[in-house]
């Protein structure tokens, strides 16, 4: 895929999607995330009007970087204001620095966007759980139980409120439910700082593992 990649940017250095393909696809899963940072920079330069901001903020929230991770989703929703993604990202930059109120007022913005695909709302578990308010995570679990399996990232969703309350078994069963659903987005735990009170279990490395991530 890299070899790939860099066909496709020497064929065409000034097309802005190679260079987000690239530090998506294939820098931030292999322990490249500064030099995916740089190709989203690049892609922002040579199109400042499309998807790169919101996209740098997600790699910048990988790479813990949240104050900067909060300003690039900000300018993403600024060109667009109903760019689900980027207000997802904005959501949950707040919601690792700790900051209830706004990660709870930018979620429930995503899901007046889309209801059905605000599946990150599901990080809220574990900052209501610091915060002292465990009875509102375990009440986000029960009402996400009633949700239908078949929607946007589900199972993903269910693995993270159980994370958030310190049932890690139960987040791994949800993890695995993910695998078999093939979940797009599931290769992504390796970096993203939701999961990071699992990375020393064997069963996490393991997943990684079988997604070829290792």
């Amino acid at each position: 895929a890299d070899k790939e990649f860099q066909k496709a940017l020497d064929l065409n250095p000034r097309n802005a999607k190679p260079h987000l393909d690239y530090a998506l696809g294939e820098l931030a899963l292999t322990d490249r995330l500064e030099q995916a940072i740089e190709e989203s920079t690049r892609a922002i330069s040579l199109d400042p009007i499309g998807d790169g901001y919101g996209f740098k903020a997600m790699l910048l929230v990988c790479a813990r970087r949240y104050d900067q991770a909060i300003a690039q989703a900000n300018k993403a929703l600024e060109l667009n204001p109903r760019a689900i993604g980027s207000q997802s990202i904005l959501a949950r930059a707040y919601v690792q620095k700790g900051m209830l109120a706004q990660a709870a007022a930018e979620f429930e913005k995503a899901q007046e966007m889309s209801p059905r695909r605000a599946h990150w709302t599901a990080s809220l578990a574990e900052l209501y759980v610091k915060s002292g308010r465990r009875a509102e995570a375990e009440k986000m679990l029960t009402e996400w139980s009633q949700r239908p399996g078949r929607e946007f990232g589900h199972a993903e969703s269910m693995a993270m409120i159980n994370l958030g309350l310190d049932n890690k078994d139960e987040a791994f069963r949800w993890l695995e439910q993910a695998y078999r659903e093939k979940w797009s987005r599931l290769a992504w735990i390796k970096i993203d700082p939701e999961y990071d009170s699992l990375r020393g279990d064997p069963r996490f490395s393991a997943l990684i593992g079988r997604m070829g991530l290792n």
